[in-house]
């Protein structure tokens, strides 16, 4: 992954979302509004921006592992903050809701992978675990394993509409992101696979007749324009890099010219 330096338009958009949803994530927000939709969108597209890193990202999969942890244990803490219930059982209730964010991206980001690094010889990440990596990953299986026991998850019994967004939007945002992540992918594909996604969300909200709260509606609306954006800065920052890379490539050749001349 690019430095920080490398994609300043991207970092910086990140920082600048992370801090305006603190300053939105007020105690005891209320349930509907302006305002918890738009914590609603920020959370969303953090998580899954989260989920689409861990699943295809470059860092070391045990890394990856532990920021997805992280990203639900955040989650679930804002989300005790936005109740105004500090309280261990609800940061415990907490973690099924941020499970089920991230899963329905994570998997199809994954297998997106998968998929496009089929023919690629030797581009799969080997499933070799080194001695010094085993206690770390014992800890993300325990870590994983009480976010299974501890969630609570009520919204699959409660609200099944809900979920069924929650899916449908995942889904579309795991693959797309797994495709706009590629560098080798023309920027016309990306935008294509973008467009698909959009269109096979309203597709499964139409014919599921799907009709859940307007925070959940309009938070995965917020969510995915998220991504987009972060995308698009993304592939602004990398074209503005090799941009400057090859400039930087054609004075080191002018130079080596004229020291030969």
């Amino acid at each position: 992954m690019l430095s920080v330096v490398a994609r300043p338009a991207m970092w910086t958009y990140l920082i600048l979302a992370a801090i305006a949803s603190l300053a939105v994530a007020k105690p005891e927000l209320p349930p509907v509004g302006f305002q918890a939709t738009v914590m609603a969108g920020f959370l969303f597209g953090q998580l899954w921006l989260v989920a689409i890193w861990a699943a295809v990202g470059r860092a070391p999969r045990l890394i990856r592992a532990m920021g997805l942890l992280l990203g639900m244990l955040v989650g679930s803490a804002i989300v005790c903050r936005l109740d105004g219930e500090q309280s261990m059982e609800r940061f415990r209730e907490g973690l099924g809701p941020m499970l089920l964010v991230v899963s329905p991206v994570f998997v199809p980001a994954l297998l997106t992978k998968i998929v496009l690094d089929w023919k690629k010889v030797g581009s799969t990440e080997q499933m070799r675990f080194p001695l010094k990596e085993l206690l770390g990953w014992m800890t993300v299986v325990a870590a994983a394993s009480w976010l299974l026991n501890a969630g609570d998850f009520g919204l699959l019994e409660h609200s099944p509409p809900t979920f069924r967004l929650l899916l449908a939007a995942g889904v579309a945002a795991g693959v797309a992101g797994a495709v706009c992540h590629r560098d080798a992918i023309p920027l016309s594909f990306k935008v294509a696979s973008v467009a698909l996604a959009l269109v096979a969300v309203g597709c499964c909200l139409k014919i599921g007749s799907i009709k859940p709260p307007n925070n959940f509606l309009w938070g995965a609306v917020g969510g995915g324009l998220y991504l987009v954006i972060a995308f698009i800065l993304r592939g602004y920052d990398d074209r503005s890099f090799s941009r400057r890379l090859e400039a930087s490539r054609r004075v080191q050749q002018s130079l080596a010219l004229s020291e030969h001349d």
